[in-house]
């Protein structure tokens, strides 16, 4: 049997033993531009993934799809927040429509909410756009479940950035949680040691801070979180800075341009290369 009459056969096996999607194409179309921009979102390529997830959205669109949009728009905003394109999340944030939404995807949206304005710098308002998340919290001395140690860890650092006086209690809050639980994820174990850094370093204990940051860093590193690591690298130069270590403080905000451009983040590059030239 020859080459051309396998491949024939191996072509109408193939044919008859696939069940096609009976859906319409333009559904199974937009589902699968949502898929190729969460594994662009996946390998950390923002760019291809928010152009995937536009296309998504005009798709949706165009079959009049509400919660599609609203879905294709949340994750358009993770894509654009992931290299700081505040102006772009911001134009969408404008246009949502939350009527087709649900408790859940409503609450990511306020997160998402308090995420870009923490990015900014804006604490406070960081704090209080997220405010009304912390209703979902236990009673401190009730045992939590992995999503209410994730809601504990942002607000404990948006305290702790935004520096309010009630800001040790939830840092204490957070320790006991992040002590007695075993549901804490690496990801969120390596966030808390950063946050802890913060709060040693905020409380002159250099050394401490500067222990506590390294080992973050060695977590982020290991799961290949490559805007975790470069956000680590700029604040353990602030704490070498604060040792008055300059040189290593320009080595480890030179290690974080280098991802930031390679995420293609030309505002935390800028932001990078300004805190290297003030050294």
């Amino acid at each position: 049997m020859t080459k051309s009459a396998l491949l024939i056969i191996m072509l109408v096996i193939s044919a008859c033993s696939s069940t096609p999607d009976p859906r319409p194409y333009a559904l199974t179309q937009s589902e699968q531009l949502m898929q190729q921009g969460i594994s662009a979102y996946q390998q950390d390529n923002y760019p291809q993934a928010s152009k995937s997830f536009n296309a998504a959205i005009t798709l949706y669109q165009s079959i009049d799809d509400q919660h599609g949009v609203l879905l294709a728009q949340i994750n358009l905003i993770k894509s654009n927040l992931a290299i700081s394109q505040f102006a772009l999340t911001e134009q969408i944030f404008s246009t949502l429509n939350t009527n087709t939404a649900t408790p859940a995807l409503r609450a990511q949206i306020i997160a998402l909410r308090a995420h870009s304005l923490f990015l900014q710098q804006n604490y406070p308002a960081a704090l209080h756009t997220f405010a009304p998340l912390l209703k979902q919290l236990s009673d401190r001395h009730a045992p939590v479940n992995n999503a209410q140690i994730k809601l504990l860890l942002m607000q404990t650092k948006y305290a702790l950035f935004a520096r309010t006086p009630d800001a040790p209690i939830w840092f204490q809050r957070l320790s006991t949680v992040m002590t007695d639980n075993t549901q804490v994820s690496s990801a969120q174990l390596a966030l808390f040691n950063r946050l802890a850094a913060h709060n040693a370093l905020h409380a002159g204990r250099h050394t401490q801070a500067l222990t506590l940051m390294q080992t973050s860093l060695t977590s982020y590193k290991a799961i290949v979180n490559r805007r975790a690591t470069a956000a680590c690298l700029q604040e353990l130069a602030k704490i070498h800075i604060a040792m008055h270590n300059i040189v290593a403080a320009q080595q480890a905000l030179g290690r974080a341009l280098l991802i930031r451009q390679w995420l293609q983040d030309s505002y935390k590059t800028q932001q990078i290369s300004q805190q290297l030239a003030a050294l």
